[in-house]
């Protein structure tokens, strides 16, 4: 059974009447698996024919990043699987139930692994696959998914999930509403690619002294000067923190924060740089802190801008430093033996205070996104049943 009162919480301001519960097979002229059995794909250049998989399907959306494409002749021969627009998809195995709905960009394509579902006039798709981003649609979906370590879902069963249908003219304002939502997400998420593909551009200008800073009189900065890491930061080691009872003190790892102690290492912000496992991975420790004894932390001598200092260590290859045949691995000695070319201390500054605020700009960027998603989950929860 759905919910004892079929009406959403928030609606618009025209419709009324109670919702319907509906069965996707009777709203899909077909509900089929999208197979292509053991065959192997003929794989070729962006010229052919695009060929969604299940690693393409996630978040109600199609990932067009990772998108590979077949030969005509294979596409003609999996013709059945061809994908026309207002299909829905859904995912068999492994995130099993992700859905997407087909657009313009991806008529006539090629798919496997993927359940393809062809609608009705009754039905429009996109309001659907907002549903199934709901937590009430989801449910729905994992009811009819099974498997322990990966998850499946038949083409038979995908017939069988229940979900709740306004009329068709209320389903499409719904889905033109998130569909909206979606396009102004999409729009700050480019505006978020812009901001850090602009900061890798930066980052190679800078380090590479193509764009170099002026001093407040408008003059150039002395020339960067070679020097070894010895003369210019100390690296310390990490230790076990197992000993220390949980607290308010990050520790951290090659992978990034593992947990919080009562106590810690260094009290300052530092580098952090992995002594074996992941060692091409610097990380911006904010002091105080505790790192563990895969982890060595660099403090700056004096004269050295921590935040440059942070760029600086990204710029290095260190995996050519790996000291192991195994598990890749640096040493105190081989750190200090690295030579890199520093400006003086006040261009270190500018460098430093330059990318802190490009940062700041990144970060607000984000947190626009995550706002607007949190307010999409929002409304999804209360305009549907």
């Amino acid at each position: 059974m759905m919910s004892k009162q079929n009406v959403p919480e928030l609606r618009f301001p025209e419709f009324s009447g109670e919702w319907k519960e509906a069965v996707t097979e009777e709203h899909f002229t077909s509900i089929r698996n999208g197979f292509v059995g053991t065959a192997t794909p003929f794989y070729t250049n962006s010229s052919g024919v695009k060929y969604l998989q299940s690693n393409n399907i996630k978040n109600g959306q199609i990932n067009n990043k990772q998108i590979v494409y077949v030969t005509r002749e294979f596409h003609e021969k999996y013709i059945k699987n061809e994908l026309r627009v207002n299909d829905m998809l859904m995912v068999q195995s492994g995130h099993a139930g992700e859905t997407a709905i087909v657009n313009k960009e991806y008529e006539g394509a090629n798919c496997h692994a993927l359940i393809v579902m062809k609608p009705k006039d009754t039905l429009d798709t996109h309001y659907l696959n907002y549903y199934f981003q709901t937590y009430n649609g989801r449910k729905e979906i994992y009811k009819l998914i099974t498997g322990n370590t990966i998850k499946h879902i038949l083409a038979s069963d995908a017939k069988k999930i229940k979900f709740p249908l306004p009329s068709l003219k209320e389903q499409r304002k719904i889905s033109n509403f998130f569909r909206q939502i979606d396009r102004l997400i999409e729009l700050e998420e480019k505006k978020l690619e812009l901001l850090e593909e602009q900061k890798k551009g930066y980052v190679q200008k800078i380090f590479s002294q193509e764009l170099r800073f002026k001093d407040e009189n408008g003059n150039d900065y002395p020339e960067w000067e070679e020097k070894s890491f010895s003369e210019i930061l100390e690296v310390m080691s990490g230790k076990d923190y197992k000993h220390l009872n949980k607290g308010e003190y990050p520790v951290y790892g090659t992978g990034g924060y593992m947990t919080s102690v009562d106590n810690f290492l260094y009290k300052q912000d530092a580098i952090g740089i992995g002594r074996k496992g992941t060692i091409d991975k610097p990380q911006y420790l904010k002091g105080p802190f505790w790192t563990v004894d895969t982890l060595f932390y660099c403090i700056p001598q004096n004269r050295i801008d921590i935040s440059f200092l942070y760029y600086l260590f990204n710029q290095i290859n260190w995996k050519k430093f790996d000291e192991s045949t195994g598990v890749p691995s640096l040493s105190k000695n081989t750190i200090y033996k690295v030579k890199v070319k520093t400006p003086c201390f006040k261009e270190q500054q500018r460098i430093g205070d330059f990318f802190v605020r490009f940062n700041k700009m990144i970060n607000l960027q984000n947190e626009k996104i995550v706002k607007l998603n949190k307010e999409k989950q929002g409304l999804l929860q209360k305009m549907f049943v």
